[in-house]
């Protein structure tokens, strides 16, 4: 999402966009060691639709460059990364509670969690306008309102104890995806590395009929595939990946338990078919 590079324009540093790996569609190791300039300050790796980065060379890269790591945890609440919570791996973990994330809010939250206690503290400043801790009036550096409201966290805090039965949920039918799909001229999302846990915020699948999978979709199937990033070749930066966006569309995906069939025969309907609009397509 374009905020992530927004945040550092914000603070006047130019984003330098580094390409993502073809597999997990999460950034690659590889291009970022081409790609970093000098004076370069943090890297951002984006754990994409619910998968984690590839975060062992991504922090082995930026230890041996002396780089803070800022992880976009904003799509990957209970991912992990080979055991590991993603917000756990580098500096910071920036999380969004958007009403539309795997645990959202009713308007706009987020949480940052931090690895180190002075820079915990000095966040703490910054999104309370500066101010100093425990002094209400003194206020050392300039900062910015960005407090979560008791409302906000009140009903977070109710459905964060759903959280984990939510990702259980969204798992399960993404394997039903998986099992249902596996035989069709698609590219699937990459399955969990050892150790891993894609929470699967998005089912992205690709194909070279994409146009005509989401027409067909969305005519009276009840199936409304979600939006992909526009195509930006037409644009100066044309990176190898640069067909992803002509080739990528959403699958609906369930938020929570409830959605989930616990029968074997009203689980498979569905899937048989979503496979049979699919196979009317690129079949």
């Amino acid at each position: 999402f374009i905020a992530t590079a927004t945040a550092a324009l914000e603070l006047g540093a130019r984003p330098v966009l580094v390409d993502v790996s073809d597999d997990g569609l999460t950034l690659d190791p590889a291009d970022l060691e081409r790609r970093l300039p000098a004076g370069v300050k943090a890297v951002i790796p984006v754990h994409l639709y619910g998968r984690s980065a590839d975060m062992d060379p991504i922090l082995e890269l930026t230890n041996a460059r002396g780089l803070k790591v800022v992880e976009d945890c904003a799509q990957s609440h209970l991912a992990r990364y080979k055991g590991r919570s993603v917000g756990t791996l580098g500096d910071f973990g920036a999380f969004s509670f958007y009403p539309s994330k795997n645990l959202g809010a009713l308007g706009d939250a987020g949480a940052l969690t931090v690895g180190d206690d002075a820079l915990a503290d000095l966040a703490a400043s910054l999104r309370n306008c500066g101010r100093k801790a425990g002094a209400q009036y003194d206020h050392p550096r300039p900062g910015h309102n960005y407090r979560l409201d008791e409302l906000q966290a009140a009903f977070l805090r109710v459905k964060l104890k759903r959280l984990a039965a939510f990702t259980a949920a969204r798992r399960k039918v993404a394997a039903l995806y998986r099992e249902g799909l596996k035989d069709l001229p698609l590219t699937l999302p990459a399955p969990d590395r050892k150790g891993d846990q894609q929470v699967y915020h998005v089912f992205c699948v690709r194909s070279e009929r994409r146009d005509a999978l989401k027409a067909h979709l969305g005519q009276d199937r009840g199936l409304l595939p979600g939006a992909s990033a526009p195509d930006r070749r037409a644009q100066d930066a044309r990176p190898p990946r640069g067909g992803l966006p002509a080739r990528g569309v959403s699958l609906p995906r369930s938020p929570g338990p409830a959605h989930v069939p616990r029968d074997d025969r009203r689980r498979d309907r569905p899937r048989r078919r979503r496979r049979q609009v699919l196979l009317q397509v690129i079949g």
